[in-house]
């Protein structure tokens, strides 16, 4: 017996659905109802496949609920770092730093003048040099200095001795009173 040649029908439903790269929960559904449209009435379809494919369905829906909340707890996460980074960073302005120059490997030091983002990442502004977050090896307050002090000893500049008028009560007002 001859074949004959097939010759194109008329276009169906389905030639239309473009393809997806996954079966979503929708494509999912449209399958299981067009199987059940489509069976033969004589010799249904068992209530365990039926049941089967119904599980499925709903592991593939939990399973995509699960995915998402995932995904938004991770972008949660990387914004909750950058907000930590940027308070860290912020916190350091004015502070004298030690730190690893990421150029030479060599170890600097000087103030804090501002923290910016580039990429994603805290730089503090010390000088001319940006410098990451996790270059810091040390932080000092600015009034600690390097601790070599001045001619006088005294660590923080002053030539006073800091307690302020210590004398004996006189200070050459005229309080009212007999001499």
């Amino acid at each position: 017996m001859p074949i004959t040649d097939i010759t194109a029908s008329a276009p169906s439903q389905y030639d239309a659905i473009a393809p997806k790269q996954q079966l979503d929960k929708d494509a999912f559904m449209k399958l299981l109802v067009t199987q059940m449209k489509s069976q033969d009435p004589l010799s249904p379809q068992s209530n365990q496949e039926f049941i089967g494919q119904l599980a499925n369905f709903s592991s593939l829906e939990q399973m995509q609920n699960l995915n998402d909340n995932v995904l938004g707890l991770a972008l949660l996460q990387q914004d909750s770092s950058l907000l930590l980074a940027m308070s860290n960073g912020s916190a350091l302005i004015g502070k004298h730093v030690s730190y690893e120059d990421p150029d030479t490997g060599a170890t600097k030091s000087g103030t804090v003048d501002a923290m910016v983002m580039e990429d994603g990442q805290a730089m503090l502004k010390v000088g001319t040099s940006k410098i990451p977050l996790a270059a810091i090896l040390e932080i000092k307050s600015p009034d600690a200095g390097d601790g070599s002090g001045d001619a006088n000893g005294d660590a923080n500049g002053d030539s006073g001795n800091g307690s302020g008028d210590s004398g004996s009560g006189d200070d050459g007002l005229d309080n009212g009173g007999a001499d």
